[in-house]
């Protein structure tokens, strides 16, 4: 891979690191001068003595290839991707990727635990206005036939703040897992079987918690040995008619729509809306299967109880309309993004 000329005079800046995961290290950058713009700094170690891109940088990549496509008052800004860098040897012990973004002061789960803490809660009123603005990011993508395929509150970030006047602003980020839809039933028989090998690759290590019934169901699919799907751990391109009717199983801006919900649903209530997955056999998630929404709502009722202190009966049935709708197990019948920004809960304030 190529080294792009950098651009930001890295070396004048300090490093604090503000985040890990299991292959992703996020530092802040910043100077002396408070004045002097900080960024945020997302990198990929390579593997120790191998000097090598690992998988996470290409999501990396993915991710900077569309946001420096894109400009959103609600969508995090890049400012640069360097591949295969040597700059970090004395902070990682070895070269990396990265890529420089907007610094924010926390994603919403760590806002939402800070206020805990301070015994203050988000209200349905401010969770209307952190949720609109990232339902207009989402507009703005579907728009754009863009789909994120990662959506949940640690990648809502958070810019500004004011709990008292319930003003936030909102940026979504995290484009490692973003696609671009660009795939008919007219394409041909290797790009159907490219299309679902992606997709597959986007999901198959993501936590069930956070991805809609069909999308769990094409996994299944995709696993089963009897389908002779994969040869050599790839999806064959043999299996053209299999790929194309799984395909038709699928709707990716429905997905977004669902772990939207998901997202939704866990930031008033701070549980899942399912025990274990969205399935039809899920002690709790079997009640949307059934359309029953008393049943599903019952389980949640000592939660509720909470939510009511801060917020209007109207306001509670707006939100557990919303949410039931998002969370619909057919994807034929959910709302587009258009449907869930005229709902109700969005209007109704």
């Amino acid at each position: 891979m190529a080294t792009q000329q950098s651009s930001l005079p890295l070396e004048q800046y300090k490093y604090q690191e503000i985040g890990r995961s299991v292959n992703t290290v996020v530092y802040k950058l910043y100077q002396k001068d408070e004045n002097e713009k900080q960024f945020a700094l997302k990198t990929v170690p390579h593997q120790q003595n191998q000097h090598q891109c690992q998988d996470e940088c290409l999501d990396l990549i993915n991710e900077f290839k569309i946001l420096q496509n894109i400009d959103h008052p609600n969508i995090i800004k890049v400012y640069e991707l360097k591949q295969q860098n040597q700059l970090f040897n004395q902070l990682q012990g070895e070269g990396s990727c990265y890529m420089a973004l907007e610094l924010a002061q926390c994603d919403l789960v760590e806002l939402v635990n800070q206020q805990n803490i301070k015994k203050i809660q988000l209200d349905l009123r401010a969770t209307q206005n952190i949720f609109n603005q990232i339902c207009q990011s989402l507009l703005y993508l579907h728009s754009k036939n863009i789909v994120h395929n990662d959506l949940k509150m640690d990648n809502f970030l958070v810019f500004k703040e004011d709990f008292q006047n319930k003003q936030f602003h909102i940026k979504l980020a995290d484009f490692g897992h973003a696609s671009q839809i660009n795939l008919d039933g007219n394409q041909q028989q290797q790009q159907q079987s490219v299309y679902l090998q992606s997709i597959y690759d986007k999901f198959k290590n993501k936590n069930k918690n956070q991805i809609s019934p069909e999308i769990t169901s094409l996994l299944e699919q995709c696993e089963n040995n009897s389908l002779n799907l994969f040869k050599n751990n790839k999806i064959s391109d043999t299996s053209f008619e299999i790929s194309k009717n799984l395909l038709q199983q699928i709707d990716l801006k429905k997905c977004d729509i669902f772990s939207l919900g998901v997202a939704l649903f866990y930031s008033v209530l701070w549980k899942y809306p399912f025990r274990y997955a969205a399935t039809e056999n899920d002690k709790f998630f079997k009640h949307i299967f059934n359309k029953n929404q008393e049943g599903f709502w019952g389980n949640f009722a000592k939660i509720l109880i909470r939510v009511e202190k801060t917020s209007t009966q109207k306001q509670i049935q707006n939100f557990q309309d919303l949410v039931f709708q998002m969370l619909n197990p057919n994807f034929h019948e959910r709302p587009s993004i258009q449907d869930v920004l005229v709902h109700p809960f969005f209007i109704d304030f």
